[in-house]
């Protein structure tokens, strides 16, 4: 099926020491797209990100500073409908096989990131996606930054799809923006008809 966004960012290699955080000029985009500025935002990836009373962090790691400390794929600690936005960047681990098609052997693809740069375990794709929507606001939204393009979680529809270039010999990756429904999306805005939408993309 082709795929057309009518938005790309073109971000610039994040300068902080520690990998992984989110590429300059991210979070200024997100906040002009969907706004951020107010609303209360969970950062499931974001040890370093700065907290305030509106922006809570979740990291694995005891030597980052975060708000919370739980394992993503398990069920949050954190009531229903709590947070207007939910910023999901995990570690971009990969676990594929498959059958080579001429030789017939198997062949295992691996990428881990996540336990060698941050000495945690494999985070499977799609593993938390239950729970952020869980705990997002009916209205709110799921963005999931990631080299895959996510499908659309249950409870939730697709909102935006965009792709982020960040510099030489880096993925590019793609945003996926969901809105969380709300009883039979009652009172859910209008997606905008001009922002990098894929209204036939599942």
């Amino acid at each position: 099926m082709a795929m057309q966004t009518k938005e790309a960012w073109n971000l610039h290699r994040n300068s902080k020491s520690y990998t992984g955080a989110y590429p300059e000029g991210y979070l200024r985009n997100v906040d002009r797209f969907i706004g951020l500025t107010g609303k209360k935002v969970l950062h499931l990836f974001g040890g370093i990100t700065k907290t305030d009373e509106n922006n809570h962090t979740n990291d694995i790691s005891k030597d980052l500073p975060s708000t919370f400390k739980f394992d993503v794929r398990k069920v949050f600690p954190i009531e229903d409908n709590t947070y207007d936005v939910v910023m999901c960047d995990p570690p971009y681990d990969m676990d594929k096989v498959h059958v080579c098609s001429k030789r017939g052997k198997e062949i295992r693809e691996k990428i881990h990131y996540g336990k060698g740069l941050y000495n945690t375990e494999f985070v499977p794709p799609y593993s938390f996606m239950k729970e952020a929507v869980r705990v997002c606001k009916p209205g709110g939204f799921i963005c999931v930054l990631h080299f895959l393009v996510y499908k659309k979680p249950d409870g939730a529809e697709r909102y935006a799809l965009i792709p982020i270039i960040s510099g030489p010999n880096l993925r590019i990756r793609a945003l996926s923006i969901f809105q969380k429904l709300n009883n039979g999306n009652d009172g859910i805005p209008p997606k905008p008809k001009d922002l990098g939408i894929l209204p036939n993309f599942i």
